[in-house]
């Protein structure tokens, strides 16, 4: 089984785990001996955290855990309740529209999101419940459908402790929260409680935030089937600094962390609920589930002030709202030790109503420039062959079909088919040294916004490659390198202006990525993650715009060392990004933070001390260039000017745990 999630997606088995099993029958035994088989990576840059590894992290939310993914940066422009934007090597994601995220086997990417498709907001999933994480960057997973152009990650639901904990958190940015999670004793890692609220002002202007969310999960066994569900609700509203030109900030006329008046906010609310079967032997398992769920969106932006309407302002009010469900199956086959078949399909359908207002100043509409209600369905299907004839070879080779419909109420439909080819190959050459190389090609789906344009009806696809070397001279020690190319159709770049994706061309990326970990003794972990990507237009040879080159992360955890009666965990996250284009020409200045976790567990109870920001620098999340009017005392100008917003500032929170 798939040691992050359960499921029988089985990247790989050794050979090791079938002779052990044909050793059990030839000594006669009577019992059937399953022996858990140990999964190779399908590449070198795939990745998995533990729940306890990911305990010592930084985080505050399940959406930052993704920060671990290698060549991943995730930017927060819009306060701490939107959607992150995403970049991921040399892709501008924006929202989500090039990586798949999955929960549990669920997709999150919201198909047709009023503010750009394949939307991911990962704040209706605790903290306390994602028990495992997996990081996939390219597109060999044949088992990723839609989105996954730059890479995949999945979140595993289920709390990795039993017993339950209690804990209050204040911070000096004036917040506050109370969060409660429950397993009972001897109950599976599925069976839980959790309940979450949290809130607070913020540092500087149009910060402020209260979430809460709320939820639970059963595990256990009816007859032979192995039964999994959970239910998981969330209600959270936001403030959001929106950007501030930066000749506003040069002349004083605001500060580094101020948000100019009706910047906007907002108000996210979702519901998700899943029920898996599973079952199988030794030679074959199987997983259907079934899943659905409501969400609703509201964002409030203002992005350029008055230029565009000098009277009532440019203020945009974005409605999102979905019905969703779905359901897959996956099976595995074992018809020899040297081969395994995999395959699965799935289904899923969004009722989508959305709509973009114009608001004035009051934030009352007065306008709806555009609106529209739809269906969307995708129906996918795909199969590999795992093959394994010796114990250094190892090759999976498959195929993925998947449909893709939109349908609109006033009678637009669209429908378009997506083969997708991937494979990857691992080798094994000496115990401390694997060789990996991978292929996959992966589609954009279809788009309510863009199904009544000239290419509406056309996939955007992309072709990926990467060769790759994970080498451990010692068992403290872990290399690794890749080489990755990728090739787009049809380049999207998302203008945060008009709240679309606006066609581009098409466009190659090539690109390293390489890493080091440490492990000197148990309790410490280090792990230092580089990437460097050049993307490039290939009919004109531009450099694609806002995506950065290089991305830098360093990563160092201690979990659990003792100190007297304590035991003392901390974890640092840090990164570097560099210089990125811009549009016309322009670059985005190199930037970089910390945060820092330290923690103290004393018999029952947890002491925890978490800092944004721990070096107290004034770095800029993000940089865009458009014209914008936001100061009455200056002539308007319909001149690009740089735009920043404000990254992340310092704060330190306390938290007190108490277990019982």
């Amino acid at each position: 089984m798939n040691a992050a999630s359960g499921q029988p997606r089985l990247p790989s088995r050794r050979h090791a785990a079938a002779g052990l099993m044909c050793l059990a029958a030839v000594a006669g035994a009577q019992e059937e001996v399953v022996v858990e088989a140990v999964e190779d990576a399908g590449s070198a840059s795939e990745r998995h955290l533990d729940a306890e590894e990911l305990r010592d992290l930084p985080t505050r939310s399940a959406d930052q855990i993704l920060r671990q993914m290698p060549g991943l940066h995730l930017s927060a422009h819009g306060g701490f309740g939107k959607g992150y934007q995403f970049y991921l090597r040399g892709f501008d994601a924006a929202h989500g529209g090039d990586i798949a995220i999955l929960v549990e086997g669920i997709p999150i990417n919201e198909v047709s999101n009023v503010h750009g498709a394949g939307y991911i907001d990962l704040f209706f999933l605790p903290r306390a419940v994602v028990r495992g994480a997996t990081f996939t960057p390219g597109s060999w997973r044949t088992d990723v459908g839609s989105f996954g152009i730059a890479g995949s990650a999945e979140l595993d639901v289920g709390r990795a402790w039993t017993g339950g904990e209690l804990g209050l958190t204040a911070g000096t940015d004036a917040s506050g929260g109370v969060d409660l999670v429950w397993r009972p004793d001897d109950a599976p890692e599925g069976t839980f409680a959790v309940a979450e609220v949290t809130g607070g002002r913020g540092v500087g202007e149009s910060r402020s935030w209260l979430q809460a969310r709320a939820g639970g999960g059963w595990q256990g066994q009816v007859g032979t089937t192995d039964v999994k569900l959970f239910a998981l609700g969330y209600d959270g509203h936001f403030a959001s600094p929106g950007l501030l030109r930066q000749d506003d900030l040069d002349s004083g006329f605001v500060d580094f962390h101020d948000a100019y008046p009706g910047s906007g906010g907002g108000h996210s609310s979702r519901v998700l609920g899943s029920v898996r079967l599973t079952g199988g032997g030794r030679d074959a398992t199987w997983l259907a589930q079934a899943y659905g769920g409501w969400r609703r969106l509201r964002l409030d932006q203002d992005f350029t002030g008055y230029a565009g309407d000098p009277e009532h302002g440019d203020a945009t009010r974005q409605r999102h709202e979905t019905v969703q469900t779905g359901a897959f199956t996956r099976f595995t086959w074992l018809p020899a030790r040297w081969a395994d078949l995999r395959g699965g399909a799935s289904l899923r359908l969004d009722l989508i109503d959305q709509s973009i207002e114009a608001i004035d100043r009051e934030g009352v509409p007065f306008a709806t420039p555009w609106s529209a209600q739809g269906l969307q369905t995708e129906t996918g299907i795909w199969g590999e062959v795992d093959v394994h004839p010796a114990a250094w070879v190892h090759l999976v080779a498959g195929l993925r079909g998947d449909v893709y419909q939109a349908a609109t109420r006033d009678g637009e439909v669209a429908l378009a088919p997506a083969v997708s080819p991937r494979a990857h190959l691992a080798l094994h050459p000496h115990d401390r040294v694997d060789v990996f190389a991978a292929y996959g090609r992966a589609h954009r789906p279809l788009d309510l916004q863009t199904l009544t344009g000239d290419d509406g009806h056309v996939l955007a696809r992309s072709d990926g490659v990467e060769l790759g070397i994970k080498i451990s001279p010692t068992p403290f020690v872990t290399l690794r390198a890749a080489g990755f190319g990728t090739l787009v159709s049809d380049e999207r770049l998302f203008d945060h202006v008009q709240g679309q994706y606006i066609s581009q061309g098409p466009t190659r990326r090539l690109g390293v990525d390489a890493g080091v970990s440490l492990a000197p003794f148990d309790a410490l972990r280090v792990d230092l993650d580089g990437t460097w990507t050049e993307g490039r237009f290939t009919q004109t040879g531009r450099p694609i715009p806002n995506a950065p080159r290089g991305l830098f992360r360093a990563t160092t955890t201690l979990h659990r060392l003792p100190a007297g009666p304590a035991f003392v965990s901390a974890g640092l996250s840090a990164f570097l990004m560099t210089a990125r284009y811009l549009p016309g020409g322009f670059v985005a200045a190199p930037t970089g933070s910390a945060d820092l976790l330290v923690a103290a567990d004393i018999a029952r109870f947890r002491l925890q001390l978490q800092f944004d920001n721990v070096l107290g620098i004034r770095w800029k999340d993000n940089e865009y260039m458009y014209a914008s009017h936001w100061n009455p005392a200056t002539p308007p100008s319909s001149l690009p000017a740089r735009h920043i917003s404000a990254g992340t500032p310092f704060a330190a929170r306390l938290t007190l745990g108490w277990r019982f």
